[in-house]
């Protein structure tokens, strides 16, 4: 039997498999030479020049910004700067950079031409909500123009800075605001000419490692049929590759949308949560009364991070022998068009994951020589579902 599933318009594709989306380790190195393609250069148009890495127009006002594309947990990040005078590394940010901790190095106003007193000597951190802040200060590190080496370590929302090397944190902060992921990147405010008065040469970054761990993502699948009774039983079965502990739970529903509940082996629900080790996999059948009138539906689950997702039906005989089954994966991506060939006894499936808007779908066959034979639109509304061979569907 040939499924399809439908969202809101599209429909969602059988697919082996996904991208590995559990928390997984991320290691980036970069001497910029030249610089990787995954910064973002979000502000200030940097460049790079013989490994030297720093924008062209340097500003605290908007805030020059660069960010990695990883959304870290915990990590460990060293950086080389050259000519310290204003700058700083984001040590967690969202993807648009509008909500930040930035780590400052030197500053106190140094970028726009103070001079003396701790300006461009000092350490401290910042965040979007007081971006004046100058939280856990240390005045006295730097040297204004020298060379560093910074490291920042990350365990969830707090944060410890080292530098060139040494074992001890000069200042650490934890920020109850920042999240325990996001992005890291690059700023520097050095020079600022435009407020007319920043002046020196510009500071640069060079040689920059990350070694972390990445935040897991959720992973939804959608089981475009299912069906138990009248002499068939259904298998759900996931199959966790990964190196990390996985939890799915799956929904089922009535082809109206209602909760179905489904007599699995494991009991009997509209809802199940399955957690999988690494390497764990789970096959659970129902135990459904095979002289019962068959029930149909569809599933839906969502996963933290990646499985195999499939389902199998087997139809019995009177006696309780099986005498047929078929697999099918579950469907993980949305698209507006699926094809695929196709007889009279050809089954299709369809279901609207949506729970708010409700759906058409267009059902086309079309002979070996492109000649069309017929359509059927089917509209379903949110969570509705439906099946059908093709030839009675289209007459």
């Amino acid at each position: 039997m040939t499924h399809l599933s439908l969202l809101a318009g599209s429909i969602l594709l059988l697919s082996p498999g996904a991208v590995f989306l559990s928390a997984q380790t991320v290691s980036f190195a970069d001497n910029f030479n030249p610089p990787s393609t995954l910064w973002s250069n979000s502000a200030g148009n940097w460049i790079a020049t013989g490994g030297n890495y720093f924008p062209q127009v340097p500003n605290n006002n908007p805030l020059t910004m660069t960010l990695l594309p990883f959304d870290l947990t915990s990590y460990t990040l060293t950086v080389t700067v050259n000519a310290l005078g204003d700058s700083g590394i984001y040590v967690r940010t969202n993807a648009t950079g509008t909500q930040y901790v930035a780590l400052i190095i030197g500053g106190l106003g140094y970028g726009q031409g103070s001079r003396g007193g701790n300006a461009g000597t000092s350490i401290y951190w910042a965040d979007s909500s007081s971006p004046t802040e100058t939280a856990n200060l240390v005045t006295g590190v730097f040297t204004p123009g020298n060379t560093y080496t910074v490291t920042v370590k990350a365990v969830g929302n707090t944060f410890s800075a080292y530098i060139n090397g040494s074992t001890t944190a000069v200042t650490t902060f934890t920020d109850i605001t920042a999240g325990n992921d996001g992005r890291v990147g690059l700023y520097t405010n050095q020079p600022n000419v435009a407020t007319g008065s920043g002046s020196g040469p510009p500071t640069t970054y060079s040689t920059f490692s990350l070694q972390g761990t990445s935040a897991p993502v959720s992973q939804p699948y959608y089981f475009s049929d299912l069906v138990f009774g009248g002499g068939y039983q259904t298998t759900l079965t996931y199959v966790n590759y990964s190196p990390q502990t996985v939890t799915c739970v799956t929904n089922f529903y009535f082809d109206t949308g209602a909760a179905l509940l489904v007599p699995f082996g494991s009991g009997t629900a509209s809802s199940r949560t399955d957690v999988l080790q690494p390497g764990q996999s789970l096959h659970d059948q129902t135990l459904a009364n095979l002289n019962a009138p068959n029930t149909e539906g569809w599933g839906q689950a969502t996963c933290n991070g990646a499985v195999q997702a499939s389902l199998l039906y087997r139809l019995y005989s009177a006696a309780g022998v099986p005498v047929g089954e078929a697999s099918v994966n579950a469907e993980t991506a949305a698209t507006t068009k699926f094809a695929t060939f196709a007889q009279t006894a050809t089954g299709v499936a369809y279901a609207n994951p949506s729970t708010t808007q409700s759906a058409i779908v267009t059902i086309a066959v079309y002979s070996t020589v492109g000649t069309k034979l017929g359509s059927q639109n089917v509209t379903l509304g949110p969570l509705q579902h439906g099946s059908a061979n093709l030839g009675p569907l289209l007459g």
